[in-house]
């Protein structure tokens, strides 16, 4: 049995802004406010160049001013300029950092574990324009588990260690076994964990530190030991610039860009999450022309103020009665919900297709990890319900310890005697210790088993954070 929806999910991508992280927290800052926060330091309020405000993405089209080289200014003022937009990158990423280690404080929303559930399962491709690392904390936070190699996902598989961090690479040995049966991350403007030295076209020095966060507990780096590391490196933040900016010279930079256009470029959905397609970003706005050149996929705008993404998208040609908008406050959460529900109907989909006569003898569990090694909360599938008149299908946990063995006379029910109870269900859901449900989005074979019956097994994962079954 494979991954549920691995080739649906597959086709999609999601681009996500400065509202997606709101949508997270209410105490993420959109790019203006930050702005503002950055300028009224006293290292940065003293320049001189300052603008009086920000407002309608006015503060990244001022970084993409100060980050080159002005005609219409002298040597000595565009020198100037590049040095105040050095103070602002190092003050972007101190301010930033303290918001979300006082976000990470505390524990995220059911709703961001759950779509982490379906991108794991799902393969998609995640383009972030923000510079805050709250999905990579997530990742790190939920504990996703790769049957293959026998692990948890972090941060490093879902960026494909790129850029490079080393010390993952030394943590993994040469060369870093990463997970590749997970959804991507590709970070288009840089993060707050990236590092150069500045001005490197090679873009051999840009580096990874990962901080290590976890929501419920953000991790903290003593200067001595980030200088020790960096080693002079300076924070690298891309504004959203003209393609003729150094930054997308970098052949690091150039690879992600080109990755993320060819994922566009196959999409059969892209999700414009909490991002508002600014004309400040003109680059964004060349990637979407041309990966939308000979086919525009279908479109989806989730934003509490959806105009401007479709004012954008407008720009681009794109008929505004083509795209799906959900705009509502909680958009962000009710876009997680409708996948989570859409991998646990592809789930019964797939389930139905199998063959009766195989599916004797496969044990079911309910897992977040491998049950054999007992990692992560498991318990074996006990009591199959009747279908609820709402679609969903109860599997309860048998009570005990967990075993592997089968063929005791009041085993367990097989996925044999899952298939006959199908008909009219939408969802297969899991009971919790403390009689809540989560649906079951995807579902595994631990490696090393045979395919067949008696001993193989079959993992259904729920959507969300481990939780007890006992």
């Amino acid at each position: 049995m494979t991954t549920a929806s691995a080739a649906e999910g597959a086709g999609n991508a999601f681009i996500v802004g400065a509202g997606f992280s709101k949508a997270i927290d209410c105490r993420m800052p959109d790019t203006d406010a930050l702005g503002r926060l950055i300028t009224a330091r006293p290292d940065v309020a003293s320049h001189g160049r300052i603008p009086a405000q920000f407002e309608h993405g006015a503060f990244e089209s001022w970084l993409s001013v100060l980050a080159g080289d002005q005609p219409y200014l002298t040597e000595p003022e565009n020198l100037e300029q590049r040095a105040l937009f050095g103070r602002i990158a190092r003050a972007l990423v101190g301010t930033l950092s303290a918001i979300e280690a006082e976000v990470l404080s505390t524990d995220a929303d059911a709703w961001l574990y759950e779509l982490l559930s379906v991108f794991h399962f799902q393969h998609p491709t995640v383009i972030s324009l923000n510079y805050d690392t709250l999905l990579e904390a997530a990742v790190m936070t939920h504990s996703l588990w790769d049957g293959g190699t026998s692990r948890t996902i972090d941060a490093g598989d879902i960026l494909q260690n790129t850029p490079p961090n080393p010390a993952y690479t030394e943590m993994w040995d040469l060369p870093a076994p990463l997970i590749e049966d997970t959804f991507r991350l590709i970070k288009l403007h840089g993060s707050l964990d990236w590092f150069w030295v500045g001005q490197d076209p090679t873009g051999l020095s840009l580096l990874r530190r990962d901080s290590l966060s976890r929501f419920g507990s953000p991790a903290s780096v003593d200067a001595t030991t980030r200088a020790r590391e960096l080693q002079g490196r300076e924070p690298f933040i891309v504004p959203p610039a003209t393609a003729k900016s150094e930054y997308y010279r970098v052949p690091v930079m150039r690879f992600l860009w080109t990755q993320a256009f060819e994922a566009l470029r196959e999409a059969r959905r892209v999700f414009l999450v909490g991002y508002s397609l600014p004309p400040a970003d003109p680059v964004i706005l060349g990637l979407l022309r041309d990966a939308f050149r000979d086919r525009v996929p279908e479109l989806w705008v989730v934003n509490p103020s959806p105009e401007p993404p479709l004012l954008g998208l407008e720009s681009l040609g794109i008929d505004r009665e083509s795209v799906t908008v959900l705009d509502s406050i909680d958009c962000v959460a009710a876009l997680s919900q409708q996948l989570r529900d859409q991998a646990a109907g592809d789930l019964v989909t797939q389930i139905r297709g199998l063959d009766p006569t195989a599916a004797k003898g496969e044990n079911m569990f309910l897992a977040w990890g491998d049950p054999r090694a007992m990692v992560g909360p498991s318990a074996r599938v006990g009591v199959i319900g009747l279908a609820q008149p709402d679609g969903d299908l109860l599997l309860e946990p048998a009570s005990g310890a967990v075993s592997t063995a089968a063929g005791s006379p009041d085993s367990p029910p097989s996925l044999a005697d899952l298939l006959p109870r199908l008909p009219g269900v939408k969802r297969l859901v899991a009971l919790m210790a403390d009689g809540g449900k989560l649906p079951l989005v995807g579902s595994w074979r631990p490696a090393g088993l045979p395919p067949n019956p008696p001993s193989s097994l079959v993992i259904f994962a729920p959507a969300g954070k481990p939780q007890s079954f006992e």
